[in-house]
């Protein structure tokens, strides 16, 4: 590695910028960008000599820096699970562990609220696309929500809930009762894909087959 020392210090819109000149008049000054803390914890000052594992420290905030900047603007524009946000950090060409540590910067700051936002999509599906318990569990682990942001959403809804929204789809989806028994298990499988149970659905076929029947 080249010898550095730090040729400038000045502020920017991006932080605070590092300009470090190499002893090789061959060798392009490098400019790093980090924030007023990361200057002050690493003791850094213009005309400093910058060793390896300074300079690798350095490198590494600057990293850490433009990753949460873009962090900053994918979670302006939508709801972000932290592997989510990893992922397309990852896509947009941060490296691996910059993403992670990104991510859960974003996290430990309040900027996402898995739990929360995996609640209020878990009611979402629920109330409106008419899904059942563990076809939203499904949605919700490939979307990229944490175990336990996932079973606090889950939990958010009560079983009586998930009850009254099958019959509900039940009641949308299939409007005279079914003609014989073949036509019955077609309906439970089909209504099992959405994440009901078993049990549940042959129960709210037979009370509103019933309700039917009395009108």
């Amino acid at each position: 590695m080249n010898n550095y020392f730090i040729k400038d210090i000045f502020e920017s819109r991006r932080g605070i910028g590092i300009e470090l000149m190499s002893d090789d008049i061959s060798v392009e000054n490098i400019i790093f960008y980090v924030g007023a803390a990361t200057l002050k914890k690493m003791g850094l000052s213009k005309g400093m000599d910058i060793d390896e594992i300074l300079y690798s420290e350095i490198e590494d905030a600057h990293k850490l820096r433009i990753a949460v900047y873009k962090a900053a603007d994918l979670l302006a524009a939508g709801d972000y699970s932290v592997a989510r946000l990893q992922k397309k950090l990852t896509e947009k060409g941060i490296d691996k562990e910059t993403a992670e540590k990104a991510a859960q910067y974003m996290e430990d700051r309040g900027y996402i609220r898995e739990a929360e936002q995996a609640a209020d999509l878990a009611r979402y599906l629920a109330e409106t696309k008419l899904r059942g318990k563990k076809r939203i569990y499904a949605e919700l682990v490939q979307k990229g929500y944490g175990k336990f942001a996932v079973k606090h959403a889950i939990e958010s809804i009560s079983d009586e809930e998930f009850y009254d929204i099958l019959t509900e789809h039940i009641k949308r989806k299939y409007k005279t009762p079914a003609a014989d028994r073949k036509e019955t298990e077609k309906r439970v499988a089909a209504l099992m894909r959405q994440g009901f149970s078993a049990g549940d659905i042959v129960k709210a076929l037979k009370e509103i087959d019933a309700d039917n029947a009395e009108i």
